[in-house]
């Protein structure tokens, strides 16, 4: 019987190479009995829970591996997102400020702990800390420069966001996800840029329906706040590859509208905004075109729904606020 703790690991990870996992894990659980605060061991089995959607218990592994073994940061580390996970903040910032004492410029461990700052509420902290990251050249994760271009978007400053999509994208220009969401960034400020973009991505989803026509969608609506008149005949195409989507609906019904050509434009704005659940940008543009048909009542009681939710918040509610002042008024 193996009892002997460098023997046990040995086994263990042997066992692993060889892709036995049901004895690698067995050697690693009698590994954590002998050794309470063997790092490899604690990992391996809190993975295995995490794998079967034990959280807690994955969490209760690493707490015992941590208390044991004061300088098991990779303990730590993975701790911070498993209790964010659970929404125990509190306890993550703890396991994250020890992580970074233990090892102050390990980049992953100073990920978890601008992780752990960012669902603290502390985010201006936690930008800058992903800011000095990424301008510090360090190797980072993808979803490293997923939350600065988040954080930085929830802030307003787009073209930040864009730089830090940029950055990840530049040395991945495979990864057609964060294509997408550059893409979508700078429509906020370069919508040129951005219909380069999507016509890049519409090119290259080639025959697959779905995709083509999100791309397409997306380079109408990148045509027409750049003022580029083919936004509508791309609308159109957009449409006719999904007839039944209300985001395209959407997209044609608002360039037409804009474009005088209310009619059309109602009937699809209806459309999209009845099969969208009440999309609030969408009921925002239903209103709008309500409103220039001379449909001053529906396009008021629309706007007053949308304004009376304190909760709900939509990037034309501005614009929302001005056009029931104008209703208002008539």
């Amino acid at each position: 019987d193996v009892t002997y703790a460098p023997a046990l690991e040995g086994r263990a990870q042997v066992a692993a190479r060889q892709g036995d996992k049901e004895n690698a894990l067995e050697y690693y659980a009698r590994l954590l009995e002998v050794v309470p605060g063997n790092e490899d061991a604690g990992i391996a089995l809190a993975q295995e829970q995490g794998v079967k959607g034990d959280i807690a218990g994955a969490v209760a592994i690493l707490e015992g591996t941590a208390k044991n073994n004061p300088i098991a940061v990779d303990a730590r580390r993975i701790l911070v997102r498993l209790l964010l996970i659970e929404g125990d903040t509190r306890k993550a910032e703890i396991y994250a400020a020890e992580a970074v004492e233990l090892s102050p410029s390990d980049p992953m461990v100073r990920l978890a702990k601008v992780t752990s700052d960012n669902a603290s509420g502390r985010t201006a902290e936690a930008a800058r800390s992903l800011q000095d990251m990424v301008d510090g050249d360090e190797d980072l994760p993808r979803d490293a420069y997923l939350l600065l271009a988040r954080l930085r978007q929830n802030d307003g400053l787009y073209r930040q966001a864009a730089e830090a999509l940029e950055e990840w994208y530049t040395d991945h220009p495979d990864d057609d996800a964060v294509a997408i969401l550059l893409a979508n960034v700078e429509l906020q400020f370069d919508p040129e840029s951005a219909a380069g973009r999507f016509e890049a991505l519409a090119q290259e989803a080639g025959n697959e329906t779905r995709a083509k026509a999100a791309a397409i969608n997306n380079l109408a609506i990148a045509y027409d706040l750049a003022g580029d008149s083919r936004a509508e005949a791309t609308a159109r195409q957009a449409r006719e590859l999904l007839p039944d989507d209300p985001s395209v609906a959407d997209t044609l019904g608002w360039i037409l509208a804009k474009n005088g050509n209310l009619d059309e434009a109602l009937d699809l704005l209806k459309l999209a905004t009845a099969e969208s659940n009440g999309n609030p940008t969408m009921v925002f543009h239903l209103a709008w075109t309500m409103a220039e048909t001379g449909d001053l009542d529906g396009a008021r009681e629309r706007v007053e729904a949308l304004l009376a939710d304190p909760a709900l918040d939509f990037p034309e509610q501005s614009e929302a606020e001005i056009l029931l002042q104008r209703l208002n008024n008539n």
